[in-house]
Parts: structure tokens; sequence; C-alpha cells
């Protein structure tokens, strides 16, 4: 796969692509510029915002690799459980490349299969030591078929399927799902609001969730004085964070009309 430049802005750039969904395999490459020094660590991260318990996300890394911009393979070691270590010889342009597993569903793991993927970014993207305050990109390549990615990162202008984030805290608190997801949309104070429904009966009124979804919007920020983003995407399948929050639903049976809003609340 290529691997985009870095972004003027600095930001490092993951790309991931799923060309092997039906082995529940995530291709993630990433590339850093403006590196100095001769060791760097990239680690993963042990938990996920919303979900405070320790997790196994590096034992779902394999086929780690690293490269200098120009794509001369660079040693390295894997010396903690969750740490690799690349030799970069005072390289300024970094590429790491790794493969990760996903075929849990729950809203702390990484999913994939051939009809759909969710990505819980502390299971999904590697970060260097002490450089956690760097701006982020990520790039998504779709599937043959797949046609909607539902986060809430930054789409980047005029860059499509490119999301950004200010740094990495807010990268591992978006979730990511892609497929052909149903997408609800409405606004309060001018503020975008979509919700991604993902395996909701033809007879839930859809209506009825996104007026449901505002009012709790309208009570939450009513109470904050204020609304603390720039837009918020419900993933309708467990955990808030700051730009989207992820809810698993009691189910639904195919005669049901009314939205469970109740226990999905107490879900998230």
């Amino acid at each position: 796969m290529s691997v985009p430049a870095s972004a003027a802005d600095g930001a490092w750039t993951y790309t991931v692509s799923m060309a092997h969904a039906a082995d529940h395999l995530f291709h993630v490459a990433l590339r850093c510029e403006g590196m100095t020094g001769e060791l760097h660590d990239f680690k993963m991260p042990a938990w996920m915002p919303g979900f405070y318990r320790i997790l196994d996300y590096e034992s779902k890394v394999s086929n780690f690799r690293a490269a200098d911009g120009a794509g001369k393979a660079l040693p390295w070691e894997k010396v903690t459980r969750n740490t690799w270590r690349v030799a970069a010889g005072g390289t300024a342009a970094l590429i790491v490349e790794y493969d990760v597993f996903g075929n849990i569903h729950f809203a702390a793991q990484n999913e994939l299969d051939e009809k759909r993927a969710f990505i819980a970014p502390p299971g999904m993207f590697l970060y260097s030591t002490g450089r956690l305050g760097r701006p982020v990109r990520v790039v998504i390549e779709l599937p043959d078929g797949w046609t909607k990615i539902s986060t809430g990162l930054d789409p980047v202008p005029g860059r499509p399927r490119t999301f950004a984030a200010p740094d990495f805290d807010t990268l591992y608190d978006c979730p990511i799902l892609l497929g052909n997801q149903e997408s609800l949309a409405f606004e309060v104070k001018g503020v975008s609001h979509q919700a991604a429904l993902e395996g909701i009966p033809e007879t839930v009124d859809r209506a009825r969730v996104a007026a449901d979804l505002k009012k709790i919007v309208e009570a939450a920020t009513g109470l904050m004085g204020d609304i603390p983003y720039k837009h918020y995407r419900f993933l309708l399948i467990g955990t808030a964070t700051a730009a989207s929050s992820t809810l698993i639903p009691r189910p639904a049976s195919s005669t049901e009309k009314a939205w469970p809003i109740p226990r999905a609340i107490s879900a998230g």
C-alpha cells in the first residue's frame, strides 16, 4: 500500500486499509516526520477512554516492520509487552507498518469482517513516547462497496476519507464505524449531530430516535451552559467519549417500534 506524506502541519499520518477483511486483519501504515535521535519507542495503549479496564491490545498486533522515508528497512525489537523500539539511525522520516487482528464485537475492541468494521483507536494506533501532543491524521481506505465512515474526528477539507485530531488524546477518544450504516442527523444550537445506526429493525421509528437523542443533547448542554464541540457522532452499537458515543441498545424485536432509549443510556 502507498503511504502518503505527512501533512503540512506536521501531523503524523495513519493509513488504515482492509484488504484482508475475511481474515479480520486491518493494516496500518504510520508515517512520522520531524524525528530526531537514534531510537524511537512505539507503544500500544493498555485501555480505552470510557472503559477503564486493562485490555490486551498488543497481542493483536503482527507483522510489525519499520523503514526510513525512502523505504529502506530499519532494525527494531520488541522491548516490553506493548513497546516496539526502532533503531532509526537519525532519519527524520520514519514509516511503521503492522497488522491488527479484530474479531470481537464490543465497544472497546476492534472488529472487521467483509461487511463492516469498528475501530477502537487505542487498540489500533501506536503512539511514540513523549509525542502524545502531536497532531494526527487518519486516512481510511474503504473496501469496495463500503460507503460510510462515522466518527467524531474532524474531516479534512478537500481530502476524502481523511480525518484529523489535534493530539493523541482526541484520537483515542473517537471510535470509527465503517461500512454502510444508516445515518440520522439533527442540530442543536447550530451544531451538527449525527447518529449512525447499524442493524436496527426497519420498524423502529427513526424520527423518534433523532428526537429523543436531540432532547438528551439539549438537556446535557443546557446543564453545561455551552456546547464544547464542533460536531458530535452517536454510534449506536456501547461508551461515551468527547466527540462521539457508542451505545448498545437492548435487542429490538422485528415488531418493536419504540426506541429503547432508557436502556441504551444506562448502557452508555
